[in-house]
Formats: structure tokens, sequence, C-alpha cells
């Protein structure tokens, strides 16, 4: 039973190392971090409900989990490519890619659930957001099929 017990406890002690290293390391999850503890403690203030809560929490831990698998591919990629290799930057492009998305995600679930309780805007001020986003995504990647190299690649 004691063998269990320890090895749990080195489980959540590599694990919390693991964090704290990302978080010396890696300046966006540091931001990601403080904007998130800043959001959390603004839940304390506002009347929400139970529904908006999670949705906040979730936006705020998600925004985190993607950093964190943001910074685990391009440690992983610098560690097994430490030269510089287009299909590398475009993995790590993607990568960075799916945080942005998920920060918007975040951000416009922050308008609609904030916005109505701070500043009594309609919850479509949030889904607006997300919109502008996709059709901003869609004109760059459009731009980009049509300026960009025509050659196949695996990303």
């Amino acid at each position: 039973m004691k063998s269990w017990f320890v090895k749990l406890g080195r489980s959540f002690f590599n694990a919390l190392t693991g964090i704290t290293q990302a978080l010396k390391k890696q300046q966006n999850l540091r931001i990601d971090f403080f904007v998130g503890g800043l959001v959390l403690f603004l839940t304390f203030f506002l009347p929400l409900s139970t529904f908006e809560i999670l949705w906040v929490v979730f936006s705020v831990f998600l925004v985190i989990v993607f950093e964190m698998l943001n910074s685990l591919v391009e440690s992983l990629l610098d560690l097994f490519y430490p030269f510089f290799h287009e299909e590398v930057k475009k993995a790590k492009d993607l990568a960075a890619g799916i945080v942005l998305v998920t920060a918007v995600f975040a951000v416009s679930v922050g308008l609609i659930i904030f916005g109505k309780h701070l500043f009594h805007l309609p919850d479509l001020i949030g889904l607006f957001a997300f919109f502008i986003f996709i059709v901003t995504l869609l004109l760059l990647i459009g731009k980009g099929m049509t300026h960009g190299d025509h050659s196949r690649t695996h990303l």
C-alpha cells in the first residue's frame, strides 16, 4: 500500500515539475496562467450561474492545456530537428494555430458571459466576435492558397 502511495506522490511531483519548467520557459504559458487567473478571480465577484462558471473554467483550462501541448510539440520537434526544416515549421505553426483558435473561442465565451454581466451586452456579441475571427481566418487561408506554394506537403 505504501509503495503505491509513494509512486502516486512521485507522479504528482513529476507533473508539477513539468508545469513549473514549462512556466519558466514559455512566456505565452505564463500569460495564459495570469490572464486565466484574473478571469477566474473575476467570476467570484459576478452573479454567474453554475453553467456560466463551468464555461469560463472550461475555456480557461482549454487554452492552458493547448498552450502546454503546443510547448510539448515545439520541444519535441526542436529535440529531433535542431536544424531548420520547412515541415517542422509547418507543424509548429499548426500547433500555434490550434492555440489561437482555442484562445479566440475562450474570448468569445468571455464576451458572451462577462459582456452580459459587466456591460449588459447581448449574447450575440461573442458569437459575432467568433464569426469575425472565422471570416478573417478564411480570408487569410484563401490568400495563402492563391499566393502560396501549390506543391503537395504532408501538413
